[in-house]
């Protein structure tokens, strides 16, 4: 929406004059003056004298008042200065924390840097990281030994993951005096969270959802202000000569305090002898805002305190009384001559009564200026932030419209993004079209205030309704961009130096929020596009490791086929000579036999040598064993062509592609090539095999990977159970003999369900969660490549569009269940 502005002609820079007064809001009312008519002076004298005299001792103490609330004021402004320079200090600490030397916990890598970075922190005198034990190192000392912080409260908040402030403490190491700015150290980046409820801190309080991920802190990171830093900054608070600042924790200590001796010895202000610097400790402690008149050390002074927002700390600060009350002076002479002069006392205190309401008024002004500031501050959304300000100002000037725009320089144009009106005015959301306002353009590029009090040309009606006047301010910020708060009354009004002083100070906290804002926003995305980066590579590195893991599989799969193959070969060929030639063998031995019995039949008596060899080679025995013998050759050649069917079936080169197998024939052929293994051995006892096989239809599927996925789950299971040997007590019961089990079952339409179990130790939570990630392995270096479940998993789950998973609890032994259909063209009904 484009709408007019008024002709360059009615624009003027400001010049403010000395004679435009401030309006406030509102305006205390006065108090009565009573004017004594010259034939009644002597008889109400008296009443004169008594209302002067009341008139000045309220006057007195209104005075004060001011005095006590302007002293109040400092202190909070300090108070408030040290509360972001604390927050300054756990944001700096934390920053460091979130440094991978840090995160690493290995002093090694973390102490170079730390000491780097104290080298350019001055606030810091060393840096503390501490494990979640509570042992520590720091940048004095190194790591300290038989010492320990974790009863340190700093450290049992930090651990628990909330960044803070401590009390003052005794270096254990170093014997130091000093303040410990303690953040948890985490895992994975983060950003500043849980600092308490200061505006700033709020602003530092940044939930990422990728740092939310719940990472639990790993350490804790310290950095150590010496006191008398802190003291440095606070001994800045003063109110005239003889006034002195100082601190207390949360447990009365001070912090700081100009008598050396409560420093010293620290003890809480709590347990003093001294009963008012006790109860202006108790106060402070509490929390309480106030100014208190009190003798302390001999003297009377006023002591003003008020608390830390972020810290449970509080700031005080003790103003000799003729110090705070010297502006009573020219109050004092007054009443002095109140006898003489009734009437000049009466308008002397009504010209006090007026400089009360204007100092008031001052007191006011900065109050609400504090108040807008720190609502101002109180967000980082850029769109909350300019409708507070434009509110804020709007019902602090009582003002008809504001309104915050931007300038777009290329444009030439006045954007209006958000803007605070009466209810009966029209909106001025949109654009100004400056483009033929040549004045008013230099004057927007060059940032330069704009102020029209409308009394030129009143009345000027606009196509949008009738401004009478206004004043735009700009709002300056680091970028190249150009904003703009314009104040706007509907009729004419005279821009007074304090409104103008007051929208300068608006303006310039405007600008910080609005840096601030951007910052956050460019922060953020910087976080969003690591996080998002983190992701894709930590997805690309999974799928490395599924593919590395599939052709490490697959080679030593194709190179343990094709070895079974030519082994298989190799071993058939003379095992089929064998075979072949033992029925001649036989024949032939029973021929020679049948032979000797014939000659023994006929010639019972031999000649002596005969006899004697005979009986030396024990003939009997011979003629008995021979055939036994040959029956065991036999056996002998069946196992061997057993083993190698096995072998072929396992490796199944001819069968590469997809087939309608039988499932138990493959997992027999298994047992037989880890017979070996089930058979006891010297310190092993036998592994028992419980087979209940189902009435199984033949199943479609690669037969040779089924085979590998039983051998991986096979091995795992007697890898288990081999090492549960060796914990076994005799004696051994038939629930302790290491059992594999294995059953197998039709399950819906189209599915079979295989389950194996064993009787091992199980497995922990911690070995459940990366049960089938590649390469993990719980086998010592050497005996495990941390493939078999992965690879199994891909097999079942990926090429058969089968399901793989287990159960297992520590003690009570582990069971996989591989389901797979039955037909690969309905396996989506599995």
């Amino acid at each position: 929406m484009f709408f007019e502005l008024r002709s360059s002609s009615t624009r003027q820079l400001v010049k403010p004059s000395k004679s435009q007064v401030w309006q406030p809001k509102y305006k205390p009312g006065r108090l009565p003056q009573k004017f004594i008519s010259s034939l009644v002076i002597g008889s109400l004298v008296l009443l004169v004298g008594g209302t002067a005299f009341t008139s000045y001792w309220i006057l007195r103490s209104l005075i004060i008042k001011n005095l006590e609330e302007k002293a109040l004021i400092e202190v909070e402004r300090t108070s408030h200065e040290i509360d972001e320079w604390l927050a300054s200090l756990i944001y700096s600490v934390h920053n460091l924390a979130n440094n991978s030397s840090i995160r690493s916990m290995k002093w090694w890598e973390a102490e170079p840097f730390l000491k780097e970075e104290l080298e350019q922190k001055q606030d810091y005198h060393m840096f503390l990281m501490a494990n979640t034990e509570g042992d520590y190192y720091t940048t004095k000392t190194g790591f300290v030994r038989g010492k320990n912080v974790s009863d340190r409260a700093y450290f049992q908040q930090a651990i628990a993951g909330k960044a803070n402030v401590s009390d003052l403490l005794i270096s254990r190491s170093t014997g130091v005096r000093q303040v410990s700015i303690a953040v948890p150290i985490r895992s994975i980046p983060s950003i500043a969270e849980n600092l308490s409820t200061n505006p700033l801190l709020m602003r530092l309080n940044i939930e990422s959802n990728a740092s939310k991920i719940a990472a639990k802190p790993i350490g804790v990171l310290a950095g150590m202000v010496p006191v008398d830093r802190i003291a440095e900054a606070i001994s800045r608070l003063r109110i005239g000569r003889g006034s002195y600042a100082f601190a207390l924790d949360s447990q009365g200590v001070p912090i700081t305090y100009p008598n050396r001796l409560y420093i010293q010895e620290p003890k809480s202000f709590l347990n003093e002898a001294n009963p008012t610097l006790a109860k202006i400790a108790k106060s402070m402690v509490n929390h309480q805002r106030e100014v208190k008149l009190v003798q302390l050390e001999g003297e009377w002074v006023y002591v003003a305190y008020a608390p830390l927002k972020f810290t449970n700390w509080s700031v005080g600060l003790a103003i000799p009384k003729e110090n705070l009350e010297q502006q009573l002076t020219a109050l004092n002479l007054l009443a002095s001559v109140v006898g003489s002069l009734l009437v000049a006392a009466t308008i002397a205190a009504g010209w006090q009564l007026q400089l009360f309401e204007k100092t008031k008024e001052s007191a006011a002004q900065e109050a609400l200026l504090n108040r807008i500031t720190a609502r101002i501050r109180a967000s980082l959304d850029l769109e909350t932030i300019l409708q507070t300000t434009v509110d804020e100002v709007a019902q602090l000037l009582c003002l008809d419209r504001v309104m915050f725009s931007w300038y777009r320089v290329e444009e030439e144009i006045l954007e209006v993004v958000c803007e605070h009106r009466r209810k009966e005015m029209p909106s001025h959301l949109g654009y100004f079209d400056v483009k033929n306002l040549e004045n008013l353009v230099g004057t927007l590029k060059h940032c330069e205030i704009i102020k029209d009090d409308g009394l030129n040309e009143p009345g000027i009606t606009k196509t949008v309704g009738e401004i009478g006047s206004y004043i735009a301010l700009p709002v300056l910020l680091k970028t190249r961009e150009r904003g703009y708060l314009t104040c706007v009354k509907t009729s004419p009004w005279n821009w007074g130096k304090r409104e103008i002083e007051l929208l300068r100070a608006v303006t310039d906290q405007l600008a910080i929020a609005i840096n601030q804002s951007r910052l956050l926003a460019q922060t953020e995305a910087q976080v969003t596009i690591a996080n998002e980066q983190a992701f894709c590579l930590s997805q690309t590195l999974k799928q490395l490791q599924k593919t590395q893991a599939q052709l490490i599989q697959s080679e030593k799969m194709s190179s343990l086929g094709q070895l079974v193959a030519g082994v298989a070969h190799e071993i058939n060929n003379p095992t089929s000579f064998i075979y072949g030639n033992l029925v001649y063998a036989k024949q032939y031995t029973q021929q020679l036999v049948r032979l000797l019995q014939l000659y023994n039949q006929h010639y019972p008596h031999p000649v002596a040598e005969i006899q004697e060899e005979a009986e030396e080679i024990d003939l009997n025995f011979i003629l008995e064993d021979l055939p036994k013998l040959l029956s065991s050759m036999q056996s002998g050649a069946d196992r061997i062509g057993k083993i190698v069917l096995s072998l072929r079936n396992f490796s199944r080169l001819e069968q590469a592609e997809m087939k309608a197998v039988d499932i138990h024939e493959g997992i027999d052929n298994t047992l037989l090539l880890l017979q070996h293994r089930l058979r006891p051995q010297t310190a092993k006892r036998e592994i028992q095999v419980i087979k209940e096989y189902g009435n199984l239809p033949w199943v479609e599927c690669y037969a040779a990977q089924m085979n590998q996925v039983f051998m991986n789950i096979l091995s795992n299971g007697i890898d288990a159970l081999e090492e549960e040997n060796s914990n076994y007590q005799l004696p051994i019961t038939n629930d302790q003999l290491p059992t594999i089990h294995i059953s197998t079952a039709v399950t819906g339409d189209n599915c079979i369900t295989i389950r194996i179990a064993d009787n091992g130790q199980g497995m922990t939570e911690s070995v459940k969660k990366y049960i089938f990630d590649p390469f993990f392995t719980t086998k010592p270096v050497g005996q495990g490549t941390g493939l078999g479940l992965a690879v199994s998993y891909q097999i079942v789950v990926e090429k058969h569009g089968g399901n793989l998973w287990f159960s297992s609890e520590p003690g009570r032994g582990t069971e996989l269940w591989i389901e797979i259909p039955i037909c690969q063209s309905k396996k989506h009904n599995c």
